[in-house]
């Protein structure tokens, strides 16, 4: 007390009721043993493990030129066309994520006709995007063209907009009558032939429908394949109540005739009857001409007849002259 300046502190003490207890742990040094729930270390390990699922490219360049569409990180399908001296196609792509990683294969040994080109883009945490180049190899890109222009199902959504390089279409669900589809489907060389395979006798249930086109040459051909299922509604039934497919799985007679119709007479009925009509009139034709013919050689007959009839009256007429009205040889010369 005597410091100059100093002051003096009461410090007091006061005892806990219970003083069995042990020693509390002092709340500068908290427990370590366990760690409570949402602690701050938690979340940064989770931040620290979560992985992009970035699988895109940032751009993509080929050693020809041609690419259509130009790139979109966006756009997965892609078509080229090359000449036939061209049996490689070097691929330079870089990826939108730095951990992302990318391989390229069918890009080497060309053949003649359709190649695919598959750049498959593996994201860091396993997330897989596919970018396919169709490569058209030819010195005649249009003899060799084996793509449609476009494609229209009559009551029928393909489930996206139809691409001429995307050959698979998933339609879904669908609600027909007739036990065919209405297909139009039209190549971009007018010349090039298109099959439909698969579309008849379409009953309830899973269907598969291949649309073939081979181009000008021969060399190339392309398949579309729509896929779809039928389902079963009160309008699957026919007039008669005979379910569009037997329990055979095959079409019934009155279902054919309704194919029969559908598939080849309705489309061809004017062509159909312009032959009805050129039958009937040359069944009328001849008709007339055996009819006339058969006049002709009547009147000639009743002619015939006519004439001998007339000979031999005249022939009895001149004979009754003579006996009428003889004359001899002693009467003449005394005349």
């Amino acid at each position: 007390n005597d410091v100059k300046g100093s002051k003096s502190v009461t410090i007091k003490v006061t005892t806990p009721s219970n003083t069995t207890t042990s020693k509390p742990t002092s709340p500068s040094k908290p427990s370590t043993s366990t760690k409570p729930s949402g602690s701050g270390s938690t979340s940064n390990n989770n931040k620290t493990n979560t992985k992009s699922s970035n699988a895109n490219l940032r751009n993509l360049l080929l050693s020809v030129e041609g690419l259509t569409p130009a790139f979109s990180k966006n756009i997965t399908s892609y078509s080229l066309t090359v000449g036939e001296n061209i049996d490689t196609i070097k691929v330079n792509a870089s990826v939108e994520h730095s951990r992302a990683s990318y391989s390229v294969s069918g890009n080497t040994n060309l053949k003649i006709g359709e190649n695919v080109i598959t750049i498959r883009v593996t994201a860091e945490d396993g997330t897989v995007k596919t970018y396919k180049i169709n490569v058209l190899k030819s010195d005649d890109p249009v003899k060799s063209d084996a793509t449609l222009s476009s494609l229209i199902i009559e009551d029928v959504n393909l489930g996206q907009t139809f691409d001429p390089n995307v050959t698979e279409y998933n339609a879904g669900d669908i609600e027909v009558k007739s036990n065919t589809l209405n297909i139009f489907a039209y190549p971009n060389n007018e010349n090039a032939k298109v099959e439909i395979i698969g579309n008849e006798n379409l009953g309830v249930g899973e269907h598969k429908i291949t649309i073939r086109v081979t181009s000008e040459n021969g060399k190339v051909s392309k398949d579309y394949i729509i896929s779809f299922n039928k389902l079963y509604s009160e309008d699957n039934v026919d007039i008669y109540g005979d379910s569009l497919k037997n329990a055979d799985g095959e079409g019934s007679i009155w279902d054919k005739l309704k194919n029969l119709y559908n598939n080849v007479l309705k489309e061809n009925m004017t062509i159909i009857f312009l032959y009805i009509f050129v039958w009937i009139e040359f069944i009328q034709v001849v008709y007339l001409y055996e009819k006339l013919k058969k006049h002709e050689d009547v009147d000639k007959i009743t002619i015939g007849k006519r004439e001998k009839k007339s000979k031999e009256e005249q022939k009895i007429k001149k004979t009754r002259r003579v006996k009428e009205n003889p004359v001899f040889p002693d009467e003449e010369d005394k005349k």
